[in-house]
């Protein structure tokens, strides 16, 4: 009877070491996306002597998902920001502007946190004006995502954000891909802190964002 209890006990302390190392292991998972895209435009002006133009649009997108434990994980890749309603985005553009970068994640009992280093875009030089830093945005930001929240509220949400890099006239970003205004010969070098709330009330949907 001792022996078979010192056997379950090694076989118990074995089981509870595997799984204790299997919760520790890092995890990496690997993505990708293909596009291929054929565009055909037929009398462009609306008038018979418009010339016409056809061509393919392609764009090869990877992304690495890594976890550590329950708790922590990161990401690296093409970073989509929520509904669109602080960044905007478009990768089909002839100089497309996206969000590629790194995200990493923290998970609470009360909120879930998420820092993003993020380069929107790189144009390159030849455009920039003089004094001008490299000619790409970066974005750096920080938020949060409140839980336990009362049942009239599904989301609540805090961010920071800051911008730097080269100027959205220069590199020929649209401003709204950046916000602020775009100057001519000036860097992006700002700041903004915004909070958004929405849920539902009765059938009746509502959100707000400062």
């Amino acid at each position: 009877m001792k022996r078979l209890a010192l056997i379950l006990g090694a076989v118990a302390a074995v089981a509870t070491t595997a799984t204790a190392q299997a919760q520790d292991a890092t995890e990496f998972k690997n993505g990708g996306e293909f596009r291929l895209r054929y565009e055909n435009f037929l009398n462009k002006s609306a008038a018979d002597e418009s010339a016409r133009e056809q061509h393919f649009d392609s764009r090869l997108k990877w992304n690495m998902n890594i976890r550590k434990g329950e708790k922590l994980q990161a990401y690296v890749g093409l970073i989509e920001f929520a509904d669109g309603a602080v960044f905007s985005e478009n990768d089909w553009q002839a100089t497309p502007y996206a969000h590629e970068g790194l995200n990493a994640a923290f998970d609470t009992s009360f909120a879930m946190f998420n820092i993003y280093g993020v380069k929107q875009a790189e144009i390159g030089s030849g455009t920039a004006a003089p004094g001008t830093n490299d000619t790409e945005a970066n974005y750096y930001l920080g938020t949060m995502d409140l839980k336990n929240m009362p049942e009239a509220i599904k989301m609540a949400n805090v961010h920071l954000l800051a911008v730097t890099g080269g100027n959205a006239a220069a590199t020929g970003i649209p401003a709204d891909a950046v916000g602020g205004t775009a100057v001519a010969g000036a860097n992006q070098n700002w700041q903004q802190a915004g909070f958004t709330v929405g849920g539902d009330v009765v059938g009746f949907m509502y959100k707000a964002t400062a």
